[in-house]
């Protein structure tokens, strides 16, 4: 039942994290001035993956995006529930990688 509980967290933690990808966009500024990044970020990875056997109690969790995201909106898009009720924690960054 636990390991159950953890493969739904983190499907739904993956998910949130596609929809924070899609909700980003950057700008790549040129010699002609910024023009608009057309292509979306892409999670290049999520640790612990979905399925991992032997998770500790109190894993951090980081999702790693293929380019830079606007922060403020990726930290807003994201959320983890335990199936009842949002978990509190706190995220931090380095470089490219959100960690819960």
């Amino acid at each position: 039942m636990k390991q159950k509980r953890i493969r739904c967290f983190l499907f739904i933690l993956f998910i949130l994290a596609a929809l924070a990808l899609a909700c980003s966009c950057s700008l790549d500024t040129q010699e002609d001035g910024p023009t608009a990044d057309l292509v979306a970020p892409a999670v290049d990875s999520v640790d612990p993956y979905d399925g991992e056997d032997s998770v500790s109690v109190v894993p951090s969790i980081t999702i790693e995006f293929s380019e830079e995201v606007e922060r403020v909106g990726a930290e807003q898009a994201f959320s983890l529930s335990d199936g009842a009720s949002n978990v509190d924690g706190s995220i931090s960054w380095s470089g490219n990688a959100m960690v819960f």
